[in-house]
């Protein structure tokens, strides 16, 4: 019998390699896991993470078949429009390199890419997506 995949272990791989990277490089930006997010009350910029399961598939054939779970960390950086880009743009470089083809343990990722721009409410948004992937057999 296949395992089930262990969605939690995945995601505390990919939460602590930022934690404790950006706690150590950049003490000052806050990161958030949940909304709704108190604009007055954070750090400029911030990041606020949002974990997404995207697919899964066997990784051979029959009932014992393993599961590869794909994923996408969406990590996005926010700055207030006032304060300029400077900082966004190098934490959008720094989070790149942070988890652009990684063997975490638990997950593994792949390229990290910039995704979608906004701006709104007096604050800039820019996405960064982390590919990743995690199989059930550890």
């Amino acid at each position: 019998m296949s395992v089930a995949p262990d969605y939690t272990l995945a995601r505390r791989s990919l939460v602590s390699n930022l934690e404790d990277n950006v706690r150590t490089d950049y003490p000052s930006v806050d990161v958030l896991y949940t909304g709704p997010v108190d604009m007055d009350a954070v750090s400029s910029p911030f990041i606020f993470v949002d974990m997404r399961w995207d697919r899964a598939r066997a990784t051979g054939v029959g009932v014992n078949a393993n599961i590869r779970v794909h994923g996408s960390m969406a990590l996005c950086i926010y700055g207030r429009e006032t304060g300029g880009t400077a900082l966004q743009n190098e934490l959008l470089g720094y989070l790149t390199a942070l988890f652009s083809n990684k063997d975490l343990g638990n997950a593994v990722t792949v390229v990290a890419t910039p995704g979608k721009y906004e701006a709104h409410h007096g604050w800039n948004q820019q996405e960064l997506l982390v590919p990743f992937w995690f199989d059930s057999v550890a």
